[in-house]
C-alpha cells in the first residue's frame, strides 16, 4: 500500500513542523527542522530537492493566511516557533464573526448515522421548515455554539459538477473552521454556515431561515457562480450525520448537487485553494487526502465510477504509519451491520491463525442464553441495549471477554461485535497487552448488499436501516478516532478481500 497516506492526522509540511515544535517545546532554523521531521519519519510530500526551503515558504505563507490565528511565529533568519505553550492547539476567535444558524441535538436524537437520501424530506420538515414562533432553531454566538455539545450549527455542503468531472480545491486559508481542522486536505464540499443576515427581513415570520440564501452566498463566493433557482439546481440530496469526529459533532450538513454549464469559476473567497477539475474515476487516487465528509460522499455517490473500491489507512504513532508488528496480539473489528468486519475476522482468523471471539456469542449467556443459541437480531439487540446500558454493563461484559480469554488462551485474537469505546475501555487495563483497533467504514448501500449477501436475506432499504441503525448501534462509529487502521470498503467482496490480504500478508508475513 505505498501510495497510501495517513487520514489521523493529515501530517502536511505545516502539521509536521507544528507537531515537531509543540512536542519539543523548542524553536529551530528550518534546516534543523526539517531534519527532525525526517527523523520522525513524518509523512510529507512532496519533498523536492530543497524541502527545508518549502518548508520555510509553507510556514511564512500561513503566517499571512492565517494571520493572529496562526500558531507559528517568526524569530526571523528562518527560525521559527510556536506563539503558545508547547501543549496548546490551535483555536479559532470567532469573535466579530457572524451569528450562525444552529438547533438542539434533541432534534435528531434518533437520527441515522452516515449519509442517507431516504429521509431528506424529514430531516428538511424537522429542521429547516420550522414557524420561528415555536422552532428550536435560533442564531447563536458562533464562539458559543463551538463550545456547546447541545447544539449543531446548520452548514451546506455542495457537490459541483459538470458532466464527468467534478471540483475540488484544497482546504486552507482565512481562519475557516474547516481549514483549522484539515489543513491542506482536498475536499468536493463547497458552501458553509446560515449567517443571520442570510434571512429575509420580509419573511421573518414564514418559515425561510435564510438557509437557501445562505447556500446561495456560498456558491457565488466560493465559485463565481450565481444559482438564481438554488432549490431547483442545488437540490438536497442528502444529510451527515456524523458522530465520529468533532467537525461532525457540533455541525449538520445537507449535501447538494449543482451540475454547472461549463468549467469557468471565479471564486472569491478565501480558504478555497488549487481549484481544479477532475474526472469523477480519479476521485480514489487521492481518496487518503480527503476530508472525512468528501471521503463519505465519494463513498456514497461516486464509488462505481472508482477502479479502486477498498483503502487501508493506517494511523500514524509517533510519526510513522502503524504497523502490526508492534502490536497483533490482540486486534479488535469494529464497524457498522454489513460493513465487512466478519469478512475481515474470518480472513485473520482462517488465514492467520487468530482465534475468532464473537462480541454476540459472549453477550448471550449474559442474557440468559446459551453461546451457540439462536436468538432472533432484534431480539438480541433490544435486550444487548437494555443490559449494557444498565448498571455495570460494559464492566460486565468486559469481563466476560477476559474470562473468555483467559480461558481459551491463544497467541493471536481478533474480537468481532463491540459496539461501544466504553466496553474497550473496561477491557483494556484487565490486559497486559495492547489492542489493535479496526473501524471498517462502509456507505449504506454496501452495508445492505454485504447483509443480504450475507444472511441469505433480500431486505429493503427500510427494513434493513431499523436494523443497523438500531440504538445498541450508534456509538460504533466512535471507534473511528480510537482506530490504529481505518478501512474505507465501498466495493465488492472480492476488491475488498484481495485488497485486505494483500495489506495483511506484508504485515503478518
Amino acid at each position: 500500500m505505498e501510495d497510501q497516506l495517513p487520514s489521523r492526522p493529515q501530517l502536511s509540511f505545516i502539521a509536521a513542523a507544528q507537531k515537531i515544535l509543540r512536542d519539543t517545546g523548542k524553536s529551530y532554523h528550518v534546516t534543523e527542522l526539517w531534519k527532525l521531521i525526517e527523523e520522525e519519519g513524518l509523512a510529507v510530500s512532496p519533498k523536492g530537492k530543497t524541502p527545508w526551503k518549502t518548508l520555510q515558504s509553507k510556514i511564512s505563507v500561513h503566517i499571512m493566511k492565517y494571520g493572529s490565528l496562526s500558531p507559528f511565529q517568526s524569530l526571523g533568519s528562518g527560525t521559527y516557533g510556536l506563539k503558545e505553550a508547547p501543549t496548546s492547539e490551535l483555536s479559532i476567535d470567532y469573535s466579530g464573526k457572524p451569528p450562525v444558524l444552529a438547533f438542539p441535538n434533541s432534534l435528531i436524537s434518533k437520527a441515522r448515522l452516515g449519509i442517507t437520501t431516504s429521509k431528506v424530506g424529514e430531516y428538511v420538515d424537522r429542521i429547516l421548515n420550522q414557524v420561528p414562533a415555536a422552532s428550536p432553531l435560533d442564531f447563536h454566538v458562533r464562539g458559543e455554539v463551538e463550545k456547546d455539545s447541545n447544539f449543531r450549527q446548520i452548514v451546506s455542503n455542495v457537490i459541483i459538477t459538470h458532466n464527468d468531472h467534478i471540483l475540488r480545491y484544497t482546504v486552507g486559508g482565512g481562519g475557516s473552521a474547516l481549514g483549522y481542522y484539515y489543513y491542506d486536505s482536498y475536499s468536493i464540499g463547497f458552501g458553509g454556515h446560515v449567517e443571520e443576515l442570510d434571512r429575509p427581513l420580509w419573511e421573518w415570520k414564514s418559515t425561510d431561515w435564510g438557509y437557501w440564501n445562505s447556500v446561495r452566498r456560498e456558491i457565488l463566493e466560493e465559485t463565481g457562480f450565481d444559482v438564481k433557482d438554488v432549490k431547483v439546481s442545488a437540490p438536497i440530496v442528502g444529510v451527515i450525520v456524523d458522530e465520529r469526529i468533532d467537525l461532525g459533532r457540533k455541525h449538520f450538513p445537507f449535501i447538494h448537487v449543482l451540475e454547472l454549464p461549463s468549467k469557468e469559476i471565479k471564486p472569491r473567497k478565501r480558504g478555497i485553494r488549487a481549484k481544479e477539475w477532475i474526472p469523477f474515476s480519479s476521485l480514489s487516487n487521492d481518496f487518503p487526502k480527503y476530508v472525512p465528509w468528501s471521503k463519505l460522499c465519494i463513498q456514497f455517490f461516486y464509488s462505481k465510477y472508482q477502479k479502486r473500491q477498498c483503502h487501508i489507512i493506517p494511523a500514524r504513532i509517533k510519526g510513522k504509519p502503524f504497523s502490526f508488528q508492534t502490536k497483533s496480539d490482540i486486534v479488535l473489528v469494529v464497524g457498522q451491520i454489513g460493513s465487512g468486519k466478519t469478512l475481515a475476522c474470518q480472513v485473520l482468523e482462517k488465514e492467520f491463525g487468530y482465534r475468532l471471539i464473537r462480541g454476540s456469542e459472549v453477550l448471550k449467556p449474559l442474557l440468559g442464553y446459551s453461546p451457540g443459541e439462536a436468538v432472533p437480531r432484534r431480539r438480541l439487540q433490544d435486550e444487548g441495549y437494555r443490559f449494557i446500558n444498565g448498571p455495570d454493563g460494559h464492566e460486565k461484559l468486559a469481563l466476560s471477554i477476559f474470562e473468555y480469554l483467559s480461558q481459551n488462551p491463544s497467541k493471536r485474537c481478533v474480537i468481532d461485535g463491540l459496539r461501544y469505546p466504553e466496553t474497550l475501555e473496561a477491557l483494556m487495563p484487565k490486559l497486559d497487552v495492547p489492542v489493535t483497533v479496526v473501524y471498517i467504514e462502509s456507505p449504506i448501500t454496501t452495508l445492505l448488499e454485504y447483509h443480504n449477501s450475507r444472511e441469505g436475506e433480500q431486505l429493503s432499504l427500510q427494513e434493513f436501516e431499523e436494523i443497523v441503525f438500531h440504538p445498541v448501534e450508534r456509538h460504533v462509529g466512535r471507534f473511528f478516532e480510537l482506530a490504529d487502521i481505518v478501512i474505507y470498503n465501498h466495493g465488492n467482496q472480492d476488491s475488498y478481500i484481495n485488497e485486505l490480504m494483500d495489506y495483511l500478508t506484508k504485515e503478518l508475513g
